[in-house]
């Protein structure tokens, strides 16, 4: 027995390993700021603030406290986590950081232990859970602090797959009942968990023999999750559905009225997510929300490769099952976000992170049958793979750690997006970089002019530079749109006060109280206020 041998054959050597390099690999973004819908998720999220809004964290929207209308996501475990850890570390980006990495580690280690329960190798399983550990697809996952639902509901979907084959083995009653607390947490986490009960069946029929005979405790346990699962899909059509659209997404287009139109692009994505999966070259978090109303090469490309799955799970069903298990976990937890109910973008990074858990079964399954024995041209193959897919991933973490460099590596392959040009701005006016903000401020407009806090935005950044007269003309601009904005009221008022023109600050103190007692002021009354040489 050689070094290497020596050393997997000792768990915690393995375990070490896999916790240095997850924690290497993600160490530059730990210094990193909130960037995109970490505002509303966090830093502008009045429940997680402190532990006072548990009830509205599992009964409202988790975008509510925020203030934003029309959210339909719910992820009340994921709002509690952060509201443990801004009352344990304050508005600090950094413990939330310090938070994910420490899921995403424990779930390198909690995959290592279900692929050895699954019956694999040491070995193989050191070496897929190690891609999933340094993978830089997963980055969107967890260096994102809004992304944390993934590795958050990953950790209880494999504590869930953990106890259901320790039941499965030992019929011990703790393994069922903690089987069925982590599917309810995971469910609770992320609306894709539902998927557990596919996957907990897919185990089962693999850890049987060629005739499938379910036990009377097996039956009952699946019988209970897909109650569970059920259930919270009812719950999250009724409920916790607070827009009245099942979607995740209040767009009305093509995509969203067309199932057909959904079923194509997602053929076209198809083959993105392998090329990603395989080496992703280039990472953005805003992807384009194009969808493809006929076959092209690249859908071609994604139908053959579902046909290619079909086979391989229908010929491995019939046989050893290995790929059964692998390609039947890719898909379920791929089903939720390939189009069959439309959601809030036509595909994203981390929507692989979950889907992960079959590749790292085929990982494995690749290397087991393959009779893999520790050589050193294998160790230097998978050394150079390790340490490109590492180095991807530093690269990918140093641009999530600084947002000014993230931002504008979105705005080097999106160019259309007003909410990129509009949080770039935010970022450099903060930094007092003010003319570089107006700059990308007006870009934001000029791409898409919907929004009001776009105009207050710009109109705070005039402020700083005495533009007084672009500040007024824009906040009204934003007023425009939304009579009973009230940054841009209370903007208005501090303004007029300031230039002690009492009349004006006058008519904003009362529009400031129409708007509190929930009335919407009167466009054309706000209007008579504008300076003349703004009508």
């Amino acid at each position: 027995m050689n070094f290497a041998e020596r050393f997997i054959s000792k768990k915690v050597n393995i375990f070490l390993t896999l916790v240095v390099l997850s924690l290497l690999v993600y160490l530059p973004v730990i210094r990193g700021d909130y960037v995109f819908d970490d505002d509303i998720f966090i830093v502008n999220n009045q429940y997680v603030h402190d532990l006072n809004h548990v009830k509205q964290i599992y009964t409202h929207s988790t975008t509510d406290g925020a203030g934003v209308n029309g959210g339909n996501f719910y992820r009340p475990n994921q709002s509690l986590s952060h509201a443990i850890l801004y009352t344990l570390f304050g508005k600090s980006a950094t413990g939330q950081h310090l938070f994910s990495i420490f899921i995403h580690i424990l779930n390198v280690c909690l995959l290592f232990s279900l692929l050895g329960l699954l019956g694999f190798s040491p070995l193989p399983s050191l070496i897929a859970s190690t891609v999933f550990a340094v993978h830089p697809i997963n980055t969107e996952a967890v260096a994102y602090i809004s992304g944390l639902s993934d590795p958050l509901s990953m950790m209880f979907i494999l504590l869930a797959c953990i106890c259901y084959v320790g039941y499965h083995r030992e019929q011990k009653i703790y393994y069922f009942v903690f089987t069925l607390l982590n599917v309810l947490l995971a469910l609770f986490t992320k609306e894709s968990s539902m998927m557990l009960i596919l996957v907990l069946l897919f185990i089962e029929i693999y850890l049987q023999a060629k005739k499938i005979s379910l036990a009377k405790g097996i039956s009952s346990l699946l019988i209970l999750v897909f109650f569970l699962c059920a259930g919270f899909l009812y719950l999250k059509f009724t409920v916790f559905n607070f827009t009245g659209n099942i979607a995740l997404t209040a767009a009305d287009n093509e995509y969203t009225q067309s199932i057909v139109v959904r079923f194509i692009t997602f053929c076209n994505v198809l083959p993105r997510y392998m090329g990603m999966l395989i080496f992703p070259v280039s990472q953005y978090l805003e992807k384009p929300y194009t969808a493809y109303i006929t076959f092209e090469a690249l859908g071609f490309g994604g139908l053959m490769l579902m046909g290619a799955f079909t086979y391989m799970f229908y010929y491995s069903f019939r046989s050893s099952r290995v790929l059964m298990l692998g390609i039947g976990i890719f898909f379920a937890f791929l089903l939720p976000v390939s189009g069959i109910i439309p959601t809030n973008a036509i595909y994203l990074e981390h929507w692989l992170y979950l889907p992960f858990l079959g590749i790292s079964i085929l990982i494995a399954a690749l290397f087991q049958y393959a009779k893999v024995k520790i050589k050193p041209g294998l160790f230097i193959l998978f050394g150079v793979l390790i340490l490109a897919y590492s180095a991807k991933t530093i690269y990918r973490n140093i641009q999530w750690a600084d947002a000014i460099r993230f931002y504008k590596n979105e705005i080097k392959f999106n160019k259309k997006s007003a909410r990129v040009y509009n949080n770039l701005a935010m970022v450099l006016s903060d930094k007092k970089d003010y003319y570089s903000a107006i700059n990308y401020y007006s870009l934001a407009i000029s791409v898409y002019d919907a929004y009001p806090q776009t105009h207050h935005n710009l109109a705070q950044t005039y402020l700083q530079i005495n533009q007084v007269s672009s500040a007024i003309a824009e906040e009204y601009k934003a007023l425009e749109m939304q009579p009973n904005f009230m940054y841009s009221l209370q903007s208005l008022f501090n303004i007029y006060t300031k230039l002690k023109d009492e009349k004006r600050s006058a008519n904003f103190s009362k529009f400031i109280q129409e708007a509190e007692q929930g009335k919407i002021p009167d466009w054309n009354e706000i209007r008579t206020s504008l300076p003349a040489d703004k009508k």
